[in-house]
């Protein structure tokens, strides 16, 4: 079947899974932030990821993940089962142009709420050397800061529940795609997989999008500043430069007695949110550990708090 003749480009706006006006506004003006040429908007993060893969590769393939990826991905890949996918330390460049070959997709976060180091551009040189196509999740540190399309990626995907929106208000997630090779195709497989975003969240992400440089300046500042507090105080800490901070040891103690810190199992927000690991095998991490994501707030009272409450909890007590 010829899909640019079964289902025509330009359907217009008779169905909101085919297309919303609001939606599709903001994702014509996405698409010139990140120099893409198509933006689709997505309900979460995690639509936009299984989107991507399912858009990306619709039957069996190869992935290559990097290892500490988002484990909600992981197990997705692993429940259902259609692909052979392989983790790796991709700071280890070998080992990953090893695993690459033969591979359709090399997927990472880059940056990571666990730190690494990663090499983008020699990551994009591996995948495309290979065939694959380069996929990154963007959602840690937000389009505001980093671009992997810049890179090379061919796909950027990015939790706008997070950073983006700010608020710990609203679900959303985006799908930004370098080149489309097949514009109706594209529309269709949307449509018909379901797709449908409400005019009010395209207004959400819309004011999010307005306040969001300087909200992640406010907050790239204080956890900058955290991180060198608890380091001169001698505690063992990750930071990845953005808006999270990892205290490996720790557990939920340390989360009851933060006073400034909301518990909840996100990042991102414009309120500072403690997150202790509840299953510490999801991450090749060797022990449980508490993420601290900075948000919004007086800057010395956050200090005080978590200098307070870790020295309140002795780790591995």
């Amino acid at each position: 079947m010829d899909m640019d003749a079964a289902y025509p480009l330009d359907t217009g706006f008779s169905y909101r899974r085919s297309g919303e006006p609001d939606c599709a506004a903001l994702e014509d003006e996405l698409s010139r932030v990140y120099g893409a040429e198509r933006v689709v908007i997505t309900n979460s993060g995690m639509e936009a990821i299984t989107t991507m893969f399912d858009w990306v590769l619709p039957v069996s393939g190869k992935i290559v993940i990097n290892k500490n990826l988002y484990h909600e991905t992981r197990l997705w890949l692993k429940l259902i089962r259609r692909h052979e996918t392989l983790s790796v330390d991709m700071e280890d460049l070998e080992a990953l142009a090893a695993a690459a070959r033969n591979a359709n997709i090399v997927y990472l976060d880059f940056p990571g709420v666990f730190p690494h180091k990663c090499n983008l551009a020699e990551i994009e040189k591996i995948a495309h050397t290979n065939g694959a196509a380069l996929c990154v999740d963007n959602s840690v540190a937000s389009f505001n800061y980093v671009n992997p399309l810049k890179a090379g990626a061919d796909y950027v995907v990015e939790s706008y529940s997070k950073y983006v929106t700010g608020g710990n208000d609203t679900m959303a997630g985006a799908i930004a795609i370098r080149k489309v090779r097949n514009k109706a195709r594209l529309n269709a497989f949307l449509s018909w997989r379901g797709r449908s975003i409400h005019p009010v969240t395209a207004h959400q992400i819309r004011k999010g999008i307005e306040t969001l440089p300087i909200r992640m300046e406010r907050i790239q500042m204080s956890a900058s500043a955290l991180d060198e507090a608890l380091k001169r105080s001698g505690f063992n800490c990750l930071y990845n430069g953005y808006g999270c901070i990892m205290l490996p040891g720790y557990d939920d103690r340390l989360c009851k007695r933060l006073r400034m810190f909301k518990t909840r199992t996100t990042f991102g927000a414009n309120v500072s949110i403690c997150t202790a690991s509840y299953r510490p095998d999801l991450y090749d991490f060797g022990q449980s550990y508490v993420r601290l994501s900075v948000g919004l707030e007086n800057n010395s009272m956050l200090i005080q708090d978590v200098l307070r409450a870790a020295k309140e909890v002795k780790v591995n007590e």
